[in-house]
């Protein structure tokens, strides 16, 4: 272009339109772009305050997890059984069932069904029993198992429970208190079989496997003797679970 095109008025005026077409429109951008940004934020710290995670944070999700589960295992490895226990789901299954035993016949036996749902991780099976208002004594003792249907086998798990497999318990002179893992419930066939005669039950496995269960329960003493409290202490396996 000659000097005389640089200086046509129509020229400079197409140039200046040109270039301000050109500013504009990075205006117009950079407004959007900080406008997007603005909703993005409002977005994250609305998610926030719901709870609802962002994706963006998923590996941070999946950190606290890891701490939760380790936080779990710790709160386990500092606490006994006796006292874990208490942060576990509960059913109440006996309350105060009294009953004597004469020639290991006892004069009532406890029965109840139990309605099960969903599946258990782990559980206990927690007993605390008197025999005329003090602690059993080596001669008296607690009968209770768990029965229910298997691929069409009925399966009985339990019997005289031997008391001096029990997890540790606190002692008292008015009860006794036996506390036993689900996954290993010790007990004998027979009132009369030595102690180290000793059969273990899976109860855990015995309910994950089906919806109904009986318990049958009494005392075994020839005094007055008191089911004080026989429960079911369990943690559901990633689902609902409940014991009725």
């Amino acid at each position: 272009m000659d000097q005389q095109g640089k200086n046509n008025p129509s020229n400079v005026s197409n140039m200046k339109k040109t270039f301000g077409a050109i500013a504009l429109f990075i205006l117009v951008l950079s407004i959007s772009i900080f406008i997007i940004q603005l909703i993005s934020i409002a977005t994250d710290a609305l998610r926030n305050k719901l709870g609802v995670p962002t994706q963006y944070n998923k590996e941070d999700q999946s950190s606290t997890t890891l701490e939760n589960t380790q936080a779990i295992l710790d709160i386990k490895k500092s606490l006994s059984p006796y006292e874990y226990k208490e942060k576990l789901l509960k059913s109440n299954i006996i309350l105060n069932f009294q009953n004597t035993s004469v020639n290991n016949k006892p004069s009532k036996v406890f029965e109840k069904q139990l309605s099960i749902k969903g599946k258990f991780k782990s559980g206990f099976l927690y007993i605390k029993a008197s025999a005329n208002g003090s602690a059993l004594t080596k001669d008296d003792g607690i009968y209770v198992k768990l029965g229910g249907m298997i691929s069409k086998n009925y399966v009985e798990l339990g019997g005289h429970i031997i008391k001096n497999k029990t997890l540790e318990t606190p002692q008292s002179k008015q009860f006794t208190e036996l506390l036993f893992d689900l996954t290993n419930v010790n007990y004998k066939d027979s009132y009369n079989d030595p102690d180290i005669k000793v059969i273990s039950g899976n109860w855990l496995d015995l309910l994950n496997s089906g919806n109904t269960r009986l318990v049958t329960s009494f005392s075994s003493t020839e005094m007055k003797g008191n089911i004080e409290e026989l429960s079911l202490y369990y943690e559901c396996d990633n689902s609902d679970c409940s014991i009725n």
